[in-house]
């Protein structure tokens, strides 16, 4: 930012004669339109636009800049202004009786010349022959037209409270009231523009952008608000290159070649027309057009480009212009406009001569042929076609306009104020004979008009107005002339997302030509389904497109917020608060960025599914999940209701018979009551089977397990009871008997009550406790969700499960016992049948229901209750039935009584519980008239009570929920004096030959007076005394009197200063440097009186000033008059800029270097995510900036950047302390001054923020302020900064101590007093004018105070850095004046090899030696300055730690030396003597996230810096293998992702191997079942000729024996990797085996039948079906099944087969099964056989026990079918290894079942009952079946 004076320059001196003949310094400036009038408003504008400057090698006077370049548009606005003047003047209603005059400058546009012309402006006098003549004042100053030359305008006059009025300065810096106090503007500042760009840059998606800025304060300002701004809307800028009109060829050159070599097609332009201009022309050499540009306002409408040469190049150029307006009368008044030639008022010459050609100056002896005719004086411009006249674009012209009219509207109030209404001081008014500057600046701020254009004008706090624009399109017309079409307007005072209004009537032209917006991206959108997969070292734009991976997907929610924004504008509409126009754009807009939405996503990152759906193929959705649950539509549920509604069919159907036969015999004798409830319970348990189909709901949940699990102890209670029943009545037959009347009718129905109850009480415990409900298992199956009821809790499932199979283990038991019993009578062999087939059913349901993913899980226990009950079903009633309805004469009391006794049963009572039960149900039903179903059931009313309190107790826990579920401011004088504002600065002096200037910012800070202009501003009052920076200025002391003792370098010279205190502000240090450059008295060297009338400033060169700020203001003016500054600790990059600092040198490193130094050492440790925090001055803006744009290149992002305000407002610094603490950032870099750092400290104290690691700047690196209070020692301790290289100067500490009030300089030195008292808290009582001396409550000092005494910051000489830059600046001025004063005549620099004058030094001249300055110091250290006027950058770094006695030391730990080369490190650093804060040694680490480890990638966190990021988990089967890995990578199929996601291993390959725990089972109980069937077959072999094996076909029960241990071992085959051989081996053998087992068991009931066949008359069937038939039948049945499998392995062999899904993590080795018809056929020819075998057997049913094997061989095909049955469903559903278990375990089951079925009871007659293995006992039993 350009900073320039805010003080007079001029001095005026009475001289001889007693008349005021005053002179400028340096050169004079002249108007260039004036007239006098009561009241004067100045102009400045840019009338020329090139400045020549002359030699700025200042080896010759560099004079006055001239400028050359008339720019039209200029004069356009002074006469813009003129024209308003003179239009108010001709007004009888504004400023009646008064006439505005006018004074207009020309600025070229140069800073120097702008305060030149301020300067003038302010000058009430002119200088002239003999005389000073006055002048009107100045109330107020319009322009200037470049924010830069503004700036400088309203740094000088806004000191004296002068309005200036811009009318095209947009720069926001200019908006800073504390700075610029008196400033205004009629355009909008620039930070609405770059906002409204950034905007504009969103709504085309032009997300890829270049960026050209002119290099001036409107450029850069403009250009970093558009930045920052851009940032936030997700634009991304690929270059950002400054220009500038003085630049030479080559740079634009290089600025061509970079546009030409970018991707962006956009460029957006913060420029000035006439710097654009430049590169626009360069563009068209080469060839550079079809670029989309957008410009602001500083040329969009700039007609002086608009040429078709550069319409070539800019053609559709879009950009923001202030809104144009007509003024009437103007273009008649520019017209009729005449030149002068009157000095003062000649403006117009230049411009007349120009366009016709001719002289109005004529000069004597120049009419050669040739020369320029003389004006005639007729010319017109009427006749001209010229810019100058033309109004077409009157938007800045309408600004001057209304500028104009702002001051007269607040002159006007000032004239007409009413006395005693007034708003000054005792409400009093203004005098308008002698208003002041800041009365007028007062009612400028109350201005509140319109124009008689209908326009209003009125400024905000800021002195802004309110910001609007037009947006602009460059086209040409049909004539072929370039038009700046307004196709949209921009208000930044309406809502967010209502300020753009486009226009529907005009059709904008893009780059081209073309008709369509271009399009610049750098990377393509990402469709939906992809996501941004951001690249290190590459803007936040510039991204690949990565798919999503399963389970996630990438769209965007724009087209929601666009619907919303659409509807918004239709209800407005609606309401008629918009036109029918406006909505037409606002419905374009959406359906065009619906559009475009439908097709681009560009998601940062994918977003998960929720946990209930599943992205679709694109991925650009999310699909809910198929829930799968058995439903009553698909095929499986329609069938296992079917079967169940059958069963429940069939049960009732039997219920029917019995209830129908209830009075026959079988019915009475088996128990009828117990029967009836029997068929109720599995008539329930049937029905039950039906709350397992449906989508499960919490009551579902509840009721099917519960319901099961009752039903079936009900159901399994009875048949309990009817088993009992049984052996009791037999028992109750033996003498002395009398069991019966304990298993009587109620002690039966008590045991049904009390085991159903135990189950009943286990159920209700399972609901209270943990009850089952709907869950949603999503972890089985990553495509659809499993719709199931959770259990619970498991203990509870199984505890039913378990007492189920208790139960039933009783019942089997108890019926095994019963087996003995009569056939007629006795029900205990159907239980034991029944049991038998719920056995195998429930034992086969366990491994298929663990196994069983999915719905399967429900259908097998659906198929295990419907199976087994079933089997009850079957096996209890059904033969009672076939007895019943077929063989009814066997239904007879003499059929049962003729075998056996059967003792009488009691009546049937009343069984009236279960209708109780109805009832209770009934009586929570208010409509359901309970007393008559009472009476329909003829339940008494005591009964139902009775059992009513008994059902409270339980309150029927299941039924009730079903019923009730659960829902959850001087006078002045003739003579010349100060302006008013101006005072007598505190000044220490020392006389000498050669006066040096001197600027320290004693004092920290300013008291700010109010702003509020209703008095007069008073002057500032410095506070808060700084002793570190006295110490500077003493050695500045120090180094001038050691040089005048030496007298070695100015031999017979003495050196002399002046030092003035800045206060540590701008405005002071502009005062003083005013007041060193200007005298009231004329001297030469010594002090005398040079040349008559010219006044010269005393001081050649001034040393200072420390802040950079400061320096910028003190460079600024002095540059202006060419006077050397060499600062001392200004380390500002900003005044390296010779362009604008000439005359600025420094004995401080640039901050370019040191920001330098600071990001290597970011980089050094690895800090990527870091906060900044600036002083709100140039120092700290400045180089905070350059160090947040050098780390974002590193890839280091910025946590926070904060300004502390110089204010120092707590709430300020107290939010910036939040702000830290919340950001997350360990490292915090702090880049201000100590005096700011000091202020953050203190609240971070305050607010307890430890455990941060500061980085310093060098402004407090080694900052005694900060480091001596110990109570910051925790804070600050390990803090870490860069600090220039020190130096220990001798004799220094004693001269600093010198001092003492007492001494006899002590009443010349206005500082000694405050420092004094500072020191030792003290008063003195006195001190110098403006200066703090006293404090309230300080004692008064005693007189024997002593400097020696104490320590502190001032006396401290152990870190002298600043001080050795001090005493290098003094050396470095001696050594120019040393080399100036010994040039010798013919060898000097100057023109003709001249030398300076010693006696009469001009700066000029100074400056260049100073500029050639290079020496040796007595210590060792070169000073030298390089081309920008920098010394060599080179720097310690400092780490703040505790010395052993508790102080703060710096301890130095590195070195940064710019100069080092040759491939060295400029940075080097010692990590080993590092102390961390918090007193640690480990590196801190700061960063935004955590570095993500292997196996995880980044996701980008949306609207967070790059830097910021969420470490995911790479999905399974993906894998990422280092650290902040950007992607997973997937793996190949046959891979999977390890544990840690860090590689790709083998998938796990599941198989049923040996060493598994199952494997290892399964192949136990086959080897068991090996060796047990080889124990029979040994226990057969040696007793072989015993009756009983021999009787039973002793061939064919080995050849049983032999396929049954096949069957055993073939199951070995199923354990194993499987192999080619294996899995052909182990269906085939199966097969075969299978077959021959069942061969040999059909041969032998064969035999069993055909033998008691041929026991009949005339019977000769056992020939057919001896040894040798038998023999055939059993290779007949085998070799069919040999041909099937054969077939199978010749057509399509099983083979193994890897099945390697994509989400699973297994590879599961499987044996494919090659043709599932061979298959199922091998299947298919086993069950057939098994069917036969089990008719025959159930046809041989009759024969005698002791011979008949048909029983034992009809349970074992009992138990054979029904785990066949079971096996089908189980395996179909059971994944992977399991289904090949349920498999062998199908195998084992069936075998044990035919070994243990057929051969048990053998072995046990043989190995137990020996004597029933006789013939005798054959016979004897063979031959009662025959009688």
């Amino acid at each position: 930012m350009l900073l320039t004076a805010d003080l007079l320059l001029i001095y005026l001196l009475a001289v001889s004669g007693g008349k005021p003949v005053c002179q400028t310094y340096g050169t004079s400036e002249q108007s260039k339109f004036s007239m006098e009038g009561d009241i004067n408003i100045g102009g400045i504008f840019s009338f020329h636009q090139n400045p020549v400057i002359i030699n700025p090698a200042h080896q010759v006077n560099p004079g006055t800049i001239q400028c050359d370049g008339l720019d039209v548009g200029e004069l356009q606005y002074a006469f813009t202004m003129i024209f308003a003047i003179r239009e108010i003047n001709n007004s009888s209603d504004l400023l009646p009786g008064v006439t505005l005059g006018y004074r207009i400058f020309d600025s070229c546009p140069s800073v120097p010349l702008s305060i030149r012309a301020s300067l003038n402006l302010m000058n009430r006098y002119e200088s002239g022959e003999g005389s000073c003549s006055k002048l009107s004042n100045v109330h107020a100053v319009i322009g200037e037209t470049t924010s830069t030359s503004t700036i400088g305008i309203a740094r000088t006059l806004g000191p004296f409270n002068i309005p200036v009025i811009s009318h095209s300065a947009t720069c926001a810096c200019l908006s800073n009231r504390r700075d610029y106090p008196s400033f205004f503007r009629t355009i909008p500042s620039d930070i609405h523009q770059s906002k409204a760009l950034a905007k504009l840059m969103k709504h085309f998606g032009w997300t890829w952008v270049g960026a050209i800025r002119t290099n001036s304060d409107y450029g850069n300002g403009g250009m970093a608000t558009f930045l920052e701004a851009a940032e936030r809307e997700g634009v991304c800028v690929e270059y950002s290159l400054a220009i500038y009109r003085t630049d030479p060829r080559k740079w634009f050159l290089k600025v061509v070649n970079i546009i030409k070599e970018s991707t962006s097609k956009v460029i957006v332009a913060f420029a000035d027309g006439t710097d654009l201009d430049i590169l626009i022309k360069e563009l068209h050499a080469q060839n550079v057009t079809g670029l989309q540009w957008v410009g602001s306002e500083g040329w969009i409408t700039y007609r002086y480009i608009a040429t078709p040469v550069n319409y070539a190049v800019v053609q559709g150029a879009v950009g923001f212009s202030a809104l144009n307006a007509h003024i009437p009368g103007l273009q008649e008044f520019l017209a009729g406009s005449k030149p002068s030639t009157t000095p003062g008022d000649h403006g117009l010459v230049e411009l007349w001569e120009k366009v016709f050609g001719c002289t109005l100056t004529p000069q004597e002896g120049t009419r050669d042929q040739g020369s320029v005719a003389s004006c005639t004086g007729e010319e017109s411009l009427w006749d001209t076609d010229t810019r100058f006249t033309d109004v077409t674009d009157a938007s800045l012209l309408n600004n001057i306009y209304k500028a104009t009219y702002a001051v007269a509207q607040a002159l006007h109030m000032l004239f007409t104020c009413q006395d005693g209404q007034g708003p000054f001081e005792n409400n009093t008014c203004a005098d308008w004979e002698k208003a002041q500057p800041w009365q007028v600046l007062h009612y400028l701020t109350q201005v509140n008009f319109t124009t008689k254009i209908g326009e209003r004008v009125f400024f905000d706090e800021l002195g802004d107005p309110v910001a609007s624009y037009a947006l602009v399109n460059w086209q040409m017309d049909e004539t072929n002339a370039i038009v700046f079409k307004t196709i949209g307007f921009y208000d930044a005072s309406q809502p967010e997302g209502w300020q753009f209004n486009m226009k529907t009537d005009v059709q904008p032209i893009w780059a081209g030509g073309k008709f369509e917006v271009t399009r610049s991206v750098c990377s393509e959108s990402c469709l939906p389904g992809t996501r941004r997969a951001f690249v290190k070292g590459k803007p936040i734009c510039c991204f690949d497109c990565i798919a999503c991976a399963d389970g996630a997907f990438s769209n965007t929610t724009s087209e929601m917020a666009g619907f919303l924004a659409f509807s918004a504008a239709l209800v407005v509409f609606v309401l008629g608060k918009i036109t029918a126009n406006t909505f037409l754009v606002y419905l374009r807009m959406y359906v065009l960025y619906s559009l475009k939405i439908f097709m681009l996503s560009d998601a940062v990152k994918c977003d998960k599914c929720l946990p209930e759906y599943k992205s679709n193929k694109e991925r650009n959705n999310c699909d809910l999940k198929l829930i799968e649950f058995i439903t009553y539509r698909e095929l499986m549920g329609i069938l296992l209701v079917t079967f169940s509604v059958i069963g429940a069919w069939l049960t009732m159907t039997i219920a029917l018979i019995f209830f129908h036969y209830r009075h026959t015999p079988i019915v009475r004798a088996n128990n009828s009551e117990l029967s009836f409830l029997l068929l109720f319970s599995l008539t329930l348990c049937f029905l039950c089977s039906l709350t397992f189909i449906g989508r499960p709901t919490q009551w579902s949940c509840m009721l099917r397990h519960t319901a099961f699990g009752i039903t079936f102890v009900l159901c399994i209670s009875c048949v309990l009871g009817k088993t009992l029943v049984v052996l009791m009545a037999f028992r109750a037959t033996l003498p002395g008997s009398n069991v019966m009347r304990w298993f009587g009718p109620p002690q039966q129905r008590l045991s049904i009550v009390a085991f159903t109850l135990i189950q009943v009480i286990i159920c209700i415990i399972w609901l209270t406790i943990n009850p089952p409900f709907p869950y949603k298992n999503m972890n089985h199956y990553k495509e659809k969700i499993i719709l199931e009821c959770a259990l619970g809790s498991p203990v509870g499932f199984w505890a039913v499960l378990g007492y189920v199979g208790l139960l039933a283990m009783l019942c089997f038991a108890l019926a095994f016992l019963a087996r003995k019993l009569p056939d007629h009578f006795n029900e205990a062999k159907f239980i034991t049948f029944s049991m038998l087939i719920f056995w195998a059913v429930w034992i086969a349901f366990i491994p298929a229901y663990v196994s069983s993913p999915g719905k399967f899980t429900v259908a097998v226990e659906i198929f295990a209750i419907l199976a087994s009950s079933y089997g009850m079903l079957f096996c209890v009633f059904l033969p009672k039935c076939y007895i019943i309805l077929l063989k009814p004469e066997n239904n007879t009391k003499k059929n049962l009584l003729n075998k056996v006794f059967v003792p009488a049963l009691k009546k049937k009572e009343r069984f009236s519980y279960l209708r109780v039960f109805a009832l209770y149900l009934l009586s929570k039903c208010e409509r359901c008239h309970l007393e008559e179903r009472m009476m329909f059931w003829g339940i008494r009313s005591e009964e139902f009570n009775r059992s009513r309190r008994r059902t409270e107790l339980v309150r029927f826990s299941l039924l009730w929920c079903v019923i009730f579920p659960y829902n959850s401011n001087q006078e002045q004088s003739q003579h010349c004096k100060l302006m008013p504002g101006s005072m007598a600065l505190p000044m220490l002096e020392e006389k000498g030959d050669i006066i040096l200037g001197g600027l320290f910012s004693l004092h920290d800070m300013v008291m700010e007076p109010s702003l509020s202009f209703t008095s007069p501003p008073p002057s500032e009052h410095c506070t808060r005394f700084n002793l570190r920076t006295f110490r500077w200025m003493q050695t500045m002391i120090f180094a001038v009197e050691e040089i005048n003792r030496a007298g070695k370098l100015l031999p017979n010279i003495t050196l002399g200063y002046r030092i003035y205190d800045s206060c540590s502000t701008p405005h002071q240090a502009l005062k003083a440097a005013v007041e060193l450059v200007g005298s009231e008295r004329s001297s030469g060297v010594g002090g005398e009186t040079g040349s008559e009338g010219t006044c010269r400033g005393t001081v050649p060169a001034v040393i200072g000033d420390g802040g950079s700020t400061q320096s910028l203001v003190v460079a600024r003016f002095l540059g202006v008059f060419n006077v050397p500054q060499v600062s001392y600790f200004s380390s500002c990059a900003c005044l390296s800029d010779k362009k604008d600092f000439p005359a600025f040198l420094r004995t401080m490193p640039s901050d370019f270097f040191q920001v330098d130094a600071l990001v290597q050492l970011v980089k050094h440790f690895g800090w990527t995510w870091v906060g900044v925090i600036a002083g709100d001055d140039a120092y700290g803006l400045g180089g905070a900036n350059i160090f947040v744009n050098k780390v974002r290149k590193l890839g280091v992002c910025v946590a926070l950047h904060e300004v502390i305000p110089k204010n120092r407002a707590q709430t300020t610094i107290s939010s910036i302390v939040s702000k830290i603490r919340s950001s997350g950032a360990r490292v915090i870099l702090v880049f201000a001054v100590e005096q700011d750092a000091a202020a953050l400290f203190g609240e971070a104290l305050r607010e307890g923020l430890t455990g941060v690691q500061w980085l310093a700047s060098e402004a407090w690196s080694t900052a005694a302020v900060l480091s001596t209070p110990r109570k910051q020692h925790h804070i600050l301790q390990g803090s870490m900064g860069f600090a220039i290289r020190r130096a220990h100067i001798p004799g220094l500490q004693d001269f600093l101590l010198r001092l003492h009030p007492s001494s006899h300089n002590a009443l010349s030195d206005p500082f000694l007093i405050p420092f004094w008292e500072e020191v030792f808290q003290c008063s003195l009582g006195e001190g110098a004018e403006g200066q703090e001396h006293t404090i309230e409550a300080k004692p008064p000092c005693s007189g024997t105070e002593e400097l020696r005494s104490v320590r502190n910051i001032y006396s401290d000489v152990s870190q002298l850095r600043i001080s050795y830059n001090v005493y290098k600046a003094v050396y470095a001025f001696v050594h120019a004046l040393r080399a100036l004063r010994i040039c010798v005549k013919g060898k000097g620099p100057f023109p003709l090899q001249a030398c300076a004058d010693p006696d009469n030094i001009e700066p000029w001249q100074l400056l260049h030696y100073l500029k050639c300055v290079r020496y040796l110091n007595s210590f060792g250290d070169e000073t030298k300055f390089d081309e920008n006027g920098d010394p060599a950058a080179m720097y310690d770094l400092v780490n703040w730690q505790l010395g052993p006695d508790g102080e703060m030391e710096f301890v130095t730990v590195g070195k940064f030396d710019e100069t080092t080369t040759g491939g060295k490190q400029k940075l080097r650093i010692q990590e080993q003597m590092i102390v961390w804060n918090g007193n640690q040694t480990k590196i801190p680490l700061s960063v935004c996230s955590s570095i993500c480890p292997p196996g995880t990638r980044q996701a980008i966190r949306p609207n967070f810096p790059i830097c910021c990021y969420d470490c995911v988990a790479c999905t399974a089967g993906w894998v990422s293998n280092q650290t902040d890995a950007i992607e997973c990578v997937e793996c190949l199929p046959e891979l999977w992702s390890n544990a840690e996601r860090t590689a790709c291993i083998p998938k796990q390959v599941e198989f049923l191997s040996y060493s598994s725990t199952i494997g290892i089972t399964l192949m136990a109980i086959s080897i068991i079942g090996s060796l047990c069937t080889c124990a029979v077959a040994f226990v057969f072999s040696f007793h072989r000729v015993t009756p009983i094996v021999r009787a039973n076909n002793s061939e064919l029960s080995f050849l049983l024996l032999f396929s049954l241990n096949l069957c055993f071992l073939c199951s070995l085959t199923f354990v194993g990797r499987p192999s080619a051989w294996s899995c052909m081996l182990r269906h085939t053998a199966f097969g075969i085996t299978s077959v021959l087992c069942l061969s040999c068991i059909l041969g032998k009931t064969i035999v069993v039948l055909m033998a008691f066949k041929a026991t009949l008359p005339n019977k000769n069937v056992i020939k057919w079906f001896g040894p040798a038939q038998q023999k055939v039948i059993i290779a007949f049945c085998t070799l069919i099944q040999v041909i099937i499998c054969t077939a199978w392995l010749v057509v399509a062999p099983p083979t193994p087969r890897q099945l390697m899904p994509r989400k699973s993590i297994v590879v599961i080795l499987l044996c494919d099964k090659g043709s599932p018809v061979a298959f199922s056929l091998v299947l298919g020819y086993i069950g057939l056989l098994a069917c036969i075998c089990l008719v025959l057997a159930f046809l041989a049913r009759k024969l005698p026990d002791n011979f008949n094997e048909a029983r034992l061989i009809t349970f074992s095909m009992l138990i054979f079918c029904a785990v066949w049955i079971a096996f089908v469903p189980a395996y179909i559903s059971s994944p992977g290894k399991y289904s090949t278990v349920t498999e062998v375990f199908a195998i084992l089951a069936s075998s044990y079942g035919l070994l243990g079925c057929i051969f048990a009871p053998k072995c046990y007659m043989i190995l137990l009952k020996p004597e029933k293995n006789t013939w005798r006992h054959l016979m004897s039993k063979a031959a009662a079946c025959k009688s």
